[in-house]
């Protein structure tokens, strides 16, 4: 069970470079920080799962991290057949400068169909420059304050990464992987019709088109000088997390049709 994570308890942890990978941020991945952070956020997703299939308790399950399998190992069966991931701290050893947890389907890679939390910090302005689509966007601004953090909150699927997983799995229907990216498509235009502009800088970013599907929710800032987070992440995700467990169980356990 993570430790009791406050907001405070993150001031003056800071990344090196909080805009790219780098290996200066080496240090901060390896603060204890990190993974509670990481914890925190996985066990906000779990709360909400184990509602849904009737778990009294909340257990927070081991995170993925790296991702051998085609087809994951389910939290619960058909009742829950989704997956969390913890992204490796150091990909190809350049050390990130963001905090990220993933929720996905079983059946396809967490960076193809995914729910998402991302937090960046102090002197971040969120542009991904390995990121085609980030030009279209809107970046933090301004970036993110002296002793504060911004998360945002998204789904974000990608057709022909869907589509080049799913096919090396055994038995793969390319109609149906196909049928599955258009339901996250619908997934979220439902989103889009959802208002949580209380709860939010600015309106969500959606796009939904034949390549890629995308919805981003930038959170009210967070102080760190704060002992108590704010209730924004738990009053959008009451709003959004029905239908994305909706649609997510229903593309992990082969319900759509093409």
């Amino acid at each position: 069970m993570p430790r009791l994570l406050k907001p405070v308890d993150l001031k003056g942890w800071v990344p090196k470079n909080p805009k790219t990978h780098d290996i200066r941020n080496l240090d901060w991945v390896a603060d204890p920080r990190f993974e509670d952070l990481g914890e925190f956020l996985g066990q906000k997703i779990m709360s909400y799962i184990s509602k849904k299939i009737g778990w009294v308790n909340a257990p927070l399950l081991k995170m993925k991290r790296s991702l051998h399998k085609r087809v994951q190992d389910p939290i619960s069966g058909r009742a829950a057949p989704y997956y969390l991931r913890n992204p490796t701290a150091k990909p190809n050893n350049s050390p990130t400068y963001k905090r990220w947890i993933q929720f996905s389907p079983v059946n396809y890679h967490a960076n193809y169909c995914q729910f998402y939390f991302e937090v960046y910090f102090e002197g971040a302005d969120a542009y991904d420059e390995d990121d085609p689509y980030s030009r279209l966007k809107p970046i933090i601004n301004p970036p993110v304050n002296k002793d504060e953090i911004v998360i945002f909150i998204g789904i974000n699927a990608g057709k022909e990464g869907m589509v080049s997983w799913a096919e090396k799995i055994n038995d793969w229907d390319e109609i149906e992987t196909l049928a599955h990216f258009d339901h996250v498509n619908e997934l979220i235009q439902k989103l889009s019709e959802i208002n949580v502009n209380d709860y939010l800088e600015y309106e969500p970013y959606v796009v939904i088109s034949e390549l890629v599907s995308r919805y981003r929710a930038q959170l009210i800032r967070q102080s760190l000088d704060a002992s108590d987070w704010d209730t924004n992440i738990d009053s959008v995700l009451d709003n959004l997390m029905d239908p994305i467990l909706k649609y997510f169980t229903e593309i992990g356990n082969l319900q759509v049709s093409g």
